[in-house]
């Protein structure tokens, strides 16, 4: 019996797993025609200070191109944009 209800639960729990696996999660991706994002983060406690936000923007239109030290040839690389973001209060 034990054998069967953990067969069971194994088998259920991987049919979640798997489920999930395709699921993109979009919550943060702006609208394709967007030029400037606006991120508002609360601060939970008054006790709290917000520390400066750094933020690395990935984009595969934007590439970068690079020179190998091997062979000098040119090559594209994923355009790698960090911003570093003081964080302001608002009342």
């Amino acid at each position: 019996m034990r054998k069967c209800i953990s067969k069971v639960f194994l088998s259920t729990l991987t049919f979640f797993i798997v489920s999930c696996v395709n699921a993109d999660d979009r919550t943060l991706s702006p609208p394709s025609n967007t030029e400037w994002v606006n991120i508002e983060i609360k601060n939970p406690s008054s006790y709290t200070k917000p520390i400066p936000l750094e933020v690395l923007y990935v984009s595969t239109t934007c590439k970068r191109e690079l020179m190998s030290m091997r062979d000098g040839q040119h090559y594209e690389k994923v355009g790698y944009n960090p911003v570093k973001n003081p964080t302001s209060e608002t009342k």
